[in-house]
């Protein structure tokens, strides 16, 4: 038996369903944190870049700062801990061992 093109057709129709049927109320909860998480990637992003331009420039002390905010919008940001590792190794962000001291008093 030969099938034609509207039999085809015929099994390949979805089924449709009201949308109201696949709204369930977390849905928008999760849509919600994902889209946070995206703006908070992007924003870690962006400061991340503005650090690199800054070391890059030898502007040290603007890429620490640069380095901070992107770990305080993402702290597994592993490329920003590396660069303010370095940063601090070169003792630029560190406080001063004076000031360390007055605050223990």
């Amino acid at each position: 038996m030969k099938s034609t093109n509207n039999d085809v057709s015929r099994q390949c129709e979805l089924v449709r369903a009201p949308s109201s049927a696949l709204w369930r109320p977390e849905v928008d909860e999760v849509v919600r944190r994902g889209l946070e998480d995206i703006a908070v990637a992007s924003e870690a992003k962006y400061f991340f870049s503005l650090g690199i331009t800054a070391w890059n420039s030898r502007r040290y002390t603007e890429a620490v700062d640069l380095f901070q905010r992107c770990i305080a919008c993402d702290s597994f940001h592993a490329d920003a801990h590396f660069y303010l590792g370095l940063g601090y190794y070169r003792g630029v962000g560190v406080p001063a061992p004076d000031s360390v001291q007055a605050a223990k008093c």
